[in-house]
């Protein structure tokens, strides 16, 4: 499923953290083609009400 955040929220992606024990960095300029994946964290900018799409988006 494309999550197309942006489209979605509003929000800006300034980067992903990884939170393994293998890479544990910071992944910046994502292209729409990244897929993420479970336990990375996402580092976003906006409004407080575009945050909260971004939570509806995840809980569905």
């Amino acid at each position: 499923m494309d999550a197309n955040i942006p489209e979605q929220t509003a929000l800006i992606i300034i980067a992903v953290k990884e939170n393994d024990n293998a890479t544990d960095g910071i992944l910046f300029n994502l292209t729409k083609e990244y897929l993420l994946k479970p336990g990375q964290t996402l580092i976003v900018l906006g409004e407080d009400a575009h945050l909260n799409k971004l939570k509806k988006l995840v809980e569905n």
